[in-house]
Parts: C-alpha cells; sequence; structure tokens
C-alpha cells in the first residue's frame, strides 16, 4: 500500500510527465501566422417587441452589441492570449500593433467584439472597461480598421460594394424554395406560437420578428420573457432565423462564391509570402488594400495575427469555401481559425496549415475538415486547394470587377426545398411535430387509407 505522501508524489510525477509532453510537442511547433474570422457577440434584436417580464433587463436599442456579447469576446481573447503568447511565444508579452492586425465592418457591434477581443487579449494596454461603449475610440490603445460598407468585400458584402450579391439575393428571396419554406413554418407552427405568446392572428412577418426576438433573448441572461419557451418553439424559430443563411449565402451557390472570394485570395496570398515566393505585404493585392488603409508607418512586414469580427452570413460562406458544407448559422462569438506553423517533429522541418472552429467562446476547436480532410495541410497542398476551389467559381476576374455587374450571367440552381427542409429536421428536432402540422398530417393519413379501402 502507497502512503499519501507517495501517492501524491506519484500524482504530481504524472502531472508533470504530461506537462513535459504538452510543452515537448510545442516545442516542436513554431507558429507562423494566425488568422481568425468570428462572429460578433450577443446582440439586440431589429424589432424590440412587449414579450420582456415585468421588471426585467429591457432591449434598449436595435441591432448593437450587449455588454455580454463584448465580454464573449474579450475571452476569445483571453484564450488567445494563453495559446499565442503564454504557450507558443508567438505574439509579444505587450501590445504590439505591427504584429495585430483587425479588420471590423461598418457595424458597431463587430467594432466593439473586436476590442473585446483586444481587451482579452492585452487588457493593460486600455482605459478601464467601463470605456469600451467608445468604439474606435482613440483612448483604447488599439489600432485596429473599420471598413466601410462601400469598401468591404471580405467581411460582409452589402449592395453598395457589390451590387451583384444584392441583385441574387433579392432573386433568391423571390424564389419559389425560400418563400414556400418560411410560409410553411408559419402555417405549421402559428396556433402554437399564439397560444405562447398570447398573440392572436399573428401575420407571418410579426411570426418571424418574434422569433428573432426569442432568439437574440437567449443570449442575453439579464432579460426574462413573460412567456416560457418550448422545445418546439426553439425548434421551428431557429428554423425560422437559419432561414436567414438560405437567403444570404446558401441559395444560390454564387452567393458563398461572392463571400468567400477576397477571404481564399488573402489565404493563398499569404501560403505565397510564407513560401518565399513573394516577400513584401504590398505583393499581396487583396491583404495590402485594407492593411495600407491604417498603416501609417508603410510597413511591408506582415502581421503575425489577423483578427476579423464579422457576421454569421459571411461566416457559413467561408466554410463552404474551405470545403466544409454546413447549413446551419454560426452562434455568437464563434470563431474560425487558420494557424501556419512550422513542424520540426520531422528530419526536414515543415510549414504546415490547420483549420479549426469554437462554436463558443470556452469551446474545444473543431477540426474543420477543409476539402473533406480534417488533419493539417503541408503549405504547399494548402495553396494548392485554394487556387483550384478558386478556379471553380463562377467568376474568374476578382470580386470587385464581377460585383458590379449586376447583369452578370450566373449559373446554378436553387438549394431544393425538400433537401433543405430534411437537414433543417436534423438540425432542429421537432420540426412538423406541432399540433396543427399532426392534425393535417394524420387527416391526410386518413383520407388516403379510406381511399384504398373504398
Amino acid at each position: 500500500m502507497h502512503s499519501v505522501k507517495q501517492k501524491a508524489s506519484i500524482v504530481n510525477h504524472f502531472l508533470l510527465l504530461v506537462a513535459l509532453i504538452v510543452a515537448s510537442c510545442q516545442a516542436q511547433e513554431e507558429m507562423l501566422l494566425v488568422v481568425s474570422v468570428s462572429r460578433h457577440g450577443a446582440r439586440t434584436p431589429n424589432v424590440i417587441m412587449p414579450f420582456n417580464a415585468s421588471g426585467s433587463e429591457q432591449f434598449k436599442n436595435t441591432s448593437n452589441l450587449l455588454a455580454h456579447g463584448f465580454f464573449q469576446h474579450s475571452e476569445i481573447g483571453k484564450r488567445a492570449r494563453q495559446r499565442y503568447i503564454n504557450e507558443f511565444k508567438f505574439l509579444s508579452t505587450n501590445y504590439d500593433s505591427s504584429q495585430i492586425f483587425g479588420i471590423a465592418t461598418d457595424k458597431e457591434r463587430t467594432q466593439l467584439s473586436l476590442l473585446g477581443q483586444f481587451y482579452g487579449l492585452y487588457p493593460n494596454n486600455t482605459s478601464p472597461v467601463k470605456d469600451w461603449v467608445s468604439a474606435g475610440n482613440n483612448n483604447t490603445g488599439y489600432k485596429f480598421t473599420n471598413l466601410t460598407a462601400a469598401e468591404n468585400l471580405i467581411t460582409r458584402l452589402s449592395d453598395s460594394s457589390c451590387p451583384l450579391f444584392k441583385a441574387v439575393q433579392n432573386v433568391v428571396l423571390a424564389s419559389a424554395p425560400y418563400t414556400e419554406t418560411k410560409s410553411g413554418y408559419y402555417k405549421q407552427y402559428k396556433s402554437d406560437l399564439e397560444k405562447m405568446i398570447n398573440w392572436n392572428n399573428i401575420t407571418q412577418l410579426n411570426f418571424e420578428d418574434a422569433c428573432w426576438y426569442m432568439y437574440y433573448a437567449k443570449d442575453n441572461s439579464d432579460l426574462s420573457l413573460n412567456f416560457t419557451t418550448t422545445p418546439l418553439s426553439k425548434s421551428y424559430c431557429g428554423a425560422i432565423v437559419n432561414m436567414a443563411m438560405y437567403e444570404l449565402c446558401r441559395g444560390l451557390d454564387i452567393q458563398w462564391q461572392l463571400v468567400s472570394y477576397e477571404y481564399l485570395s488573402q489565404l493563398l496570398e499569404f501560403t505565397q509570402y510564407l513560401n518565399g515566393s513573394k516577400t513584401t505585404v504590398d505583393q499581396l493585392p487583396t491583404f495590402w488594400k485594407y492593411y495600407k488603409k491604417n498603416n501609417q508607418n508603410n510597413n511591408k512586414t506582415l502581421p503575425k495575427y489577423m483578427i476579423y469580427t464579422s457576421h454569421q452570413e459571411v461566416l457559413l460562406p467561408l466554410f463552404k469555401g474551405l470545403g466544409w458544407d454546413v447549413l446551419k448559422e454560426p452562434l455568437v462569438a464563434s470563431a474560425l481559425y487558420v494557424e501556419f506553423y512550422k513542424d520540426y517533429s520531422t528530419v526536414i522541418p515543415q510549414t504546415k496549415v490547420r483549420v479549426f472552429f469554437n462554436d463558443t467562446p470556452t469551446a474545444e476547436g473543431i477540426k474543420v475538415p477543409v476539402n473533406g480532410k480534417i488533419e493539417s495541410f503541408s503549405l504547399q497542398d494548402f495553396g494548392t486547394f485554394l487556387e483550384k476551389q478558386l478556379s471553380s467559381f463562377q467568376f474568374k476576374n476578382s470580386v470587385a470587377d464581377v460585383c458590379t455587374n449586376t447583369a452578370f450571367n450566373y449559373g446554378g440552381s436553387f438549394y431544393p426545398a425538400e433537401e433543405w427542409k430534411s437537414k433543417m429536421v436534423d438540425l432542429y428536432p421537432g420540426l412538423g411535430s406541432s399540433s396543427k402540422y399532426l392534425a393535417i398530417s394524420l387527416f391526410a393519413g386518413l383520407s388516403a387509407l379510406f381511399s384504398i379501402l373504398y
């Protein structure tokens, strides 16, 4: 029998062994470049509705970041600090603006989310956190770029930056697969929702607004509703919310191709920089056009860490662009990472690439199956994949050129409605099980049975 002291010694030796193994693995890798794209944190809805319990915290405005959303991103920053500063010794201990390049969209919720990441990464570089509301304020101590809607072709396309994108969206909005699927959810769950929220004769538009309100309310721990949600309400409203992915990025293939083009192009440029075929960042046109906006010292060296804060309708096309066919909207404060690193575990060190996705700020990374492969790529193979993927797009010139051509003859058919609905059942259990839907299905089944018998 081992004494208590001996057992403690064994445990300590085991923990030391684990630490040495982890340190050994890290010593065999040298981080070279990291590119992250994240969805903004928890936010307020587009429409304020009368669903708050008396005395509870209210949504005070529309479409803006909640304080909780800021702290979600500070958790992302803390995790990055642990990985890239403490473990890999990749970034400097103190904030160095030349090492990090941040991009936010023109929306305040992405700007404040980016500030949250900076705050978590370098908490001692800024004024007290109470000042975080001043997005882009020079007193924050952090340097990043807020892109206007008109110039942004990488973290959010709009009608001003890409008229073609808006034209395609309008086509999808008017399509039968989109309208019939959405109205089907409304008809199936309308009566159940009316009872739950005490709203008679609810229109489809109000139905959708109610679902979005509940969707955003679940991310606000200080807000309580004056009704109790059910698993079925979460499924139907989840499916309604997820129709935004059909509308904005998966209804037609040209949508995800337009959105992911510059992201994939930047990754390709980074592989060229790391393999030595490009030596200064001004030789990377897709990256340089954004980097030079806030590059007061005309620095021609590539930053180490790219932090892009964006939206759900951007992350999903990036997954598809990397060969990962996902249909469910990414959660708030989820993040996609591409790490370029030197692997010293082989006789001849190799530069490799790995891609992973954190579903929440504290979740373990999910290995992204890039082109069906979840293990690391060699730098050369990753570059070859990106070249092949970009060459398969429906447009061969830059996205900036095709975006201005609303008459561009894009091909392809709409994502099939039945296939979409089938996959939504897998993602949102309970779809098709509302009381009204079951009654209709039972009536149809009995009618079919009687027609056979008689």
